[in-house]
């Protein structure tokens, strides 16, 4: 289990976590929802143990993130080298990490088309992320941590991602990810988290919400009556100074 005791990351004087408590257990498929500047990729990084937080921890089955190997992580960018091709990223994988799986990321390069002899930085946005999919994917780990991993796919391959992730999770891996493709990810996930400013708003089972009738985007948008009155202000200022 993932175990999340009231983590907060502090930059200066701004808060980009503020006490967050949360756990997520074998099975469950997370899906972590929230504008850009929300605090989801701060979270994400200290789920993974690439970033200490400020006060807190972050515990996978009872070890500290940072000293645990039982969490893969996908990166939404700069976790791979520029200048080197897949087989150069490919053989640096097979000697660093014992359970990295090179046939699987063989069969995902190929799924996803993926140019093998061109330098990374050569790359779009899209192929980027499709590439932290194959090597997050590549190794088997219980839980799996993934930051935008469908950003600059296009709708055929966004599908297509979801389809590959429902069918390589086991039933007890654990996977918590954070995106903006609501409506697409929604039947994916099992449950579905909302931060804002750095604190969870809401913390639901989409069991619960299908059972409602209720889509995840009415949460999401209850959740963001702030910045619709502040619109409405802002135009309404507008309005006032033009007439």
């Amino acid at each position: 289990m993932i175990d999340v005791r009231f983590v907060t990351v502090r930059y200066a004087e701004t808060i980009a976590l503020d006490s967050v408590r949360l756990t997520a257990g074998p099975g469950e498929i997370v899906g972590l929802f929230g504008a850009n500047g929300a605090g989801k990729t701060t979270l994400l990084k200290c789920l993974a143990g690439l970033m200490d937080p400020t006060y807190g921890s972050v515990q996978a089955d009872g070890q500290e993130a940072k000293q645990s190997r039982k969490i893969s992580y996908m990166a939404q960018e700069g976790s791979s080298f520029p200048a080197w091709t897949i087989a150069q990223h490919r053989d640096f994988f097979c000697d660093l990490m014992p359970d990295f799986r090179p046939d699987r990321f063989d069969r995902l390069v190929r799924f996803f088309d993926l140019p093998g002899g061109r330098r990374l930085a050569t790359f779009s946005t899209g192929q980027r992320a499709s590439f932290e999919l194959c090597c997050g994917l590549s190794v088997i780990r219980p839980y799996y941590v993934m930051d935008e991993p469908f950003l600059g796919h296009d709708t055929a391959t966004r599908q297509n991602t979801l389809r590959l992730l429902a069918g390589l999770l086991g039933e007890n891996d654990t996977l918590i990810l954070s995106t903006h493709q609501v409506q697409e990810a929604e039947p994916l996930i099992s449950r579905a988290i909302v931060l804002d400013k750095g604190v969870i708003l809401a913390d639901v089972q989409m069991e619960d919400l299908r059972g409602r009738g209720q889509p995840l985007v009415s949460l999401l948008l209850k959740n963001r009556q702030a910045d619709s009155l502040k619109l409405e202000e802002l135009l309404a200022a507008e309005w006032d100074e033009t007439t």
